[in-house]
């Protein structure tokens, strides 16, 4: 909902969705800055003076790097549409009212993307997204009106193919406004928990062959998470917010190794060892692992419901030493950690996970640096660039099967591979699984580096400056 405005004015957009939520923007030549309200959170994101930034219900906030969208062979080829060497194809005029020019872009097998452009005012319609899982997503767009010079959609509707409902915005007002009205520089973040003045805590974990628990208070009762790095959020699993009582908002159901279901919600209190944070927002999914018995550090069946993701993790600087056992949140990182012997790894955190630069065997990517994985993976898109080269396996592949979030059965192949460099580090013999099926992986990245392969390293999660800290276990 970002447009441009007069030199000399600043102006500010509203909008509102079918559901009780809220958007309003405001924009002037240095940029946006849009907020959103909804039950129970506030999120807002912008750009100002060329830099993207967000932030998230709980007040972190960080740079959008567009990292992402670089990776996404759709956005890809929608960036070189018309060119010579561009991947848009135009198939015609629809037969509905108003007609269309449709144009198709299908970079890969299993990925496409259709645009409806009205064919007699040029305007984008409609937009159906096909995606690895084998589901489509519908954006359509309507009611356009000139602001400020710019053809404008004050309708905007967001929907799926496996889910029922709808996400629906309509734009209320555009008006022009002081220019003092709102800042748009980019907010200052806020750590949700705080470490009230001490340099660092030692947070009590447990560490297992199934992941790290992390025990969480929430009110008066005591709940096992996963501590989660591939987590942009801090996620319950459904039953656990039904006994808790938790108002549940923005239910709606996505798509990833099979469907699920999800919705916001809020706690009042939480606390985490030393730690404590009041009105932390959450996210609802099913989550719900069972440890089993005999698991080093577990004396009985321990049942994780939970995830700790991003938000934990962004209130500090986070040391997860896997040969010590322990975790510490650090207030900043420690001074002369590169002269200490550690390798500082810059990463990117578009969507409140670290994403990181590695290669196996020599082929370059981009992974999530994944805590909550139990293996490492890699995609095929990726995985499938090796063979025409030479074969990245040792030994006979082993099949075994697993489940993403959605819950389906998901057969992998283990390999493995020659070498995995991260940073200035070199590993031997990385074990890693490739999914059987093309609809288990994501179209913007290449896998993720599971809990196995960061065992080998000493870790500190610095959000603050986007970098991890890693230092090989001796």
């Amino acid at each position: 909902m970002t447009f441009p405005a007069v030199p000399t004015a600043s102006y500010c957009g509203a909008s509102r969705t079918a559901r009780p939520r809220w958007e309003e923007t405001y924009s002037d030549p240095r940029g946006y800055k849009t907020t959103e309200t909804a039950p129970g959170q506030s999120s807002s994101w912008g750009e100002f003076e060329g830099r993207r930034w967000y932030q998230d219900p709980n007040g972190f906030v960080y740079r959008v790097s567009g990292a992402y969208e670089q990776q996404d062979p759709i956005e890809s080829a929608v960036r070189t549409a018309g060119t010579e060497n561009g991947g848009g194809k135009l198939l015609g005029v629809s037969s509905s009212d108003p007609a269309a020019y449709v144009v198709e872009i299908a970079p890969r097998e299993g990925l496409s993307e259709r645009r409806y452009y009205d064919a007699a005012t040029y305007l984008l319609r409609r937009v159906d997204v096909s995606d690895y899982d084998g589901h489509t997503r519908i954006s359509e767009y309507g009611d356009y009106r000139k602001v400020s010079g710019r053809m404008v959609p004050f309708s905007r509707t967001y929907r799926t193919d496996f889910y029922s409902g709808s996400h629906s915005y309509t734009v209320v007002t555009y008006e022009p406004v002081r220019a003092s009205a709102a800042s748009l520089s980019i907010p200052a973040p806020r750590a949700l928990f705080s470490l009230q003045g001490r340099d660092s805590v030692t947070i009590p974990a447990e560490f297992t062959d199934d992941g790290i628990i992390v025990r969480v208070n929430v009110g008066q009762r005591g709940l096992d998470l996963l501590l989660d790095s591939g987590s942009s959020s801090i996620v319950l699993d459904g039953s656990v917010a039904g006994d808790l009582g938790l108002a549940l908002h923005d239910k709606r159901v996505e798509s990833f190794g099979g469907l699920y279901s999800t919705a916001n919600a809020q706690i009042d209190d939480v606390s985490i060892g030393p730690l404590h944070a009041s009105s932390v927002s959450i996210d609802i999914a099913p989550v719900d692992d069972v440890l089993a018995p005999g698991a080093a550090g577990v004396a009985e069946t321990k049942r994780a419901v939970g995830l700790l993701g991003c938000d934990f993790i962004a209130s500090g600087a986070l040391e997860v030493d896997f040969a010590g056992k322990s975790l510490t949140l650090f207030a900043q990182p420690p001074a002369d950690l590169q002269a200490k012997g550690w390798t500082e790894l810059p990463i990117t955190l578009d969507e409140c996970v670290p994403l990181a630069k590695a290669a196996f065997s020599g082929l370059p990517g981009q992974f999530i640096l994944d805590l909550g994985a139990y293996d490492t993976i890699l995609y095929d898109h990726y995985f499938s660039q090796f063979k025409a080269s030479s074969a990245p396996s040792q030994g006979d592949p082993v099949i075994a099967s697993g489940s993403f979030i959605g819950g389906d059965e998901v057969r992998f192949q283990t390999y493995t591979m020659g070498t995995l460099r991260i940073g200035d580090l070199l590993a031997m013999g990385v074990i890693v699984d490739v999914p059987l099926t093309k609809k288990a992986q994501e179209r913007d990245y290449d896998g993720l580096l599971g809990r196995p392969t960061l065992a080998n390293f000493v870790m500190l999660f610095d959000y603050a400056h986007e970098r991890v800290y890693l230092k090989p276990v001796t």
